[in-house]
């Protein structure tokens, strides 16, 4: 998994999209953060995933030996140890997974990325709203048995992140 010798010796401090891409895959593979890489490589973690996602195509002279060595697969056995190794889609609630937990999650990330896109967010809390409101009224009718109960409605005051 880690570049050769020769690739070790030739890097020049270049990001190119292969490398950015070996990068990101090395990381994930080790199972470990941003935040943990970049501890260990000694830049923020910002520096760090803007050398993955292309921002920042040339690393600082003074970060190539190290970038180098986690290239060459100096650090593995450190950040294994590090490694949490966590399914990002399958959240903990009290010690159990929580499926319910992971899909509040994506909603969240989603709608923090429409923040400046008020008509995406609009559309997406009315579809979310309208899946809850429908959800939550067939759960109501079967724990109610055959009595009727009301439909769960939300108002504008308790959409979320108004």
């Amino acid at each position: 998994m880690a570049l050769n010798t020769t690739s070790e010796k030739r890097f020049n401090g270049i990001l190119t999209h292969e490398l950015r891409e070996f990068i990101r895959r090395r990381r994930r593979t080790l199972g470990v953060t941003l935040q943990q890489l970049s501890s260990v490589l000694r830049v923020s973690w910002s520096t760090l995933r803007k050398w993955e996602d292309g921002s920042i195509t040339r690393c600082h002279h003074s970060h190539v030996y190290r970038l180098s060595k986690f290239l060459a697969g100096d650090y593995d056995e450190e950040l294994r140890k590090m490694s949490t190794p966590v399914d990002p889609l399958q959240p903990k609630y009290r010690g159990r997974t929580s499926p319910m937990l992971a899909w509040m999650e994506r909603a969240a990330t989603f709608f923090s990325f429409c923040e400046h896109y008020p008509a995406v967010r609009n559309e997406l809390m009315g579809k979310i709203k309208s899946v809850i409101e429908a959800e939550a009224s067939k759960l109501m009718q079967n724990s109610a048995g055959s009595a009727k109960v009301p439909a769960l409605k939300i108002s504008q005051e308790q959409e979320i992140c108004r």
